[in-house]
């Protein structure tokens, strides 16, 4: 797995190889700080290659509306295991 794109305290953007998959890990909360990742769809990564500031913008809603993404949340996610 190796990290694309990276934002301390924001994000950061995964591509797993093997699988040819992308993971957005993105930092959310106020007081109680969690990360919530998501494995982008087709057209998500189409938009990234088209848009620079894509994974930026995503990012930035998972961070400001966390619930509606929870459903996509990939559990237990391990960067270093995959």
């Amino acid at each position: 797995m190796n990290i694309i794109e990276q934002e301390n305290w924001a994000y950061t953007l995964f591509h797993d190889e093997a699988g040819g998959d992308y993971y957005l890990e993105t930092v959310c909360g106020t007081i109680g700080i969690f990360t919530l990742t998501i494995r982008l769809t087709a057209d998500e990564v189409a938009s990234m290659d088209a848009d620079p500031n894509f994974v930026k913008d995503l990012a930035q809603r998972i961070t400001y509306s966390p619930t509606q993404f929870m459903e996509r949340r990939v559990p237990d996610f391990e960067p270093d295991a995959q």
